[in-house]
């Protein structure tokens, strides 16, 4: 077994498992929301400083195809009346907003950030889904929940986990949830801005519920065009 330096950190609540007999998926499973937020307060902040893929030493991925495709199948389902899955959705509604984020900077003349807009695979579980950039290069990091619901009371709230409001907590004012609403007829995107900062400003409501379950108002939020992607 290799030894443990004393310079290097390590994830003491998976000690106990070590020593265990008919070691299962579940028992490695209920530690997931401690290993999360373990591994957020660990990161070396020049994480968030760079690119995130060139960081990580991997090659940045092309999502232009799947997004568009996955555009087609999503409204063939909505508009036919088909059950769509959770992820289904989810996958959906980051597509639509990493198109959106590209085009905010394509607009603003600024075509040479495209490259920095990235969509993060969920295994690096940063806490975020989308890593974007300000027309002034200082990054913007998004979570992106999407809802197919017509419904004002859904709209306004939505839930993150522990390892997102702790990265909230981490990138205050850089951190943004982008709450989506899709239907078939019409698209409503809201931006919450620093999330963590405003319940401590008593400007939206939280609940504490396997991380938090969020309430919030047009007051503190921000409305704005879903942009389409075009070339």
């Amino acid at each position: 077994m290799r030894k443990v330096s004393k310079n290097e950190t390590i994830f003491e609540d998976y000690l106990p498992l070590y020593q265990k007999k008919n070691l299962t998926i579940n028992d490695i499973k209920l530690l997931n929301d401690a290993w999360f937020m373990f591994v957020n307060s660990k990161l070396d902040q020049e994480i968030f400083k760079t690119d995130l893929y060139k960081y990580l030493g991997i090659d940045p991925i092309s999502y232009q195809d799947l997004v568009l495709e996955s555009i087609s199948d999503f409204y063939t389902k909505l508009e036919q009346g088909q059950e769509i899955k959770t992820k289904e959705i989810g996958d959906f509604g980051e597509g639509l907003v990493l198109g959106h984020e590209k085009m905010r900077i394509k607009l603003g003349n600024r075509e040479d950030l495209l490259h920095l807009i990235q969509k993060i695979p969920t295994q690096f579980a940063v806490g975020y889904d989308i890593q974007s950039v300000e027309l002034d290069e200082t990054k913007r990091y998004i979570e992106v929940k999407t809802t197919i619901s017509n419904k004002k009371i859904n709209f306004f709230s939505f839930h993150l986990t522990p390892n997102e409001w702790s990265t909230a907590e981490s990138l205050n004012d850089r951190y943004f949830v982008y709450r989506l609403a899709i239907s078939k007829i019409n698209r409503e995107l809201h931006l919450i801005q620093d999330p963590v900062g405003l319940y401590k400003s008593n400007k939206i409501k939280m609940t504490p519920k396997d991380g938090v379950d969020i309430k919030f108002t047009e007051q503190y939020s921000r409305k704005e065009e879903l942009l389409l992607w075009t070339d």
